[in-house]
């Protein structure tokens, strides 16, 4: 089985990551051929991000990383890649 780790940076868009998460989960092979652990770097202002994800159940590992201030995207998903676990 694989184990494989995808990183989403994010900057106020709580309905595109949720979407993009909805299209992860739904993914063939999940728990199956493959374990999965997403990482969410977030750097908005305000937590509509978080409360959009933690509500949801998700069959894969999520991890979720607040970010004081904003950051752009490469440096966003660095911060995710020094944190996952798993191949990227």
């Amino acid at each position: 089985m694989y184990k494989v780790s995808v990183i989403i940076a994010t900057y106020k868009r709580p309905a595109e990551t949720l979407k993009c998460l909805g299209l992860i989960n739904q993914s063939h092979g999940l728990k199956e051929s493959f374990d999965l652990e997403v990482i969410v770097v977030d750097s908005s202002p305000n937590l509509d991000t978080r409360l959009a994800i933690i509500a949801k159940n998700f069959n894969f590992n999520l991890n979720y990383i607040k970010l004081k201030k904003q950051t752009l995207p490469g440096k966003a998903r660095n911060i995710g890649i020094n944190k996952a676990k798993n191949e990227l």
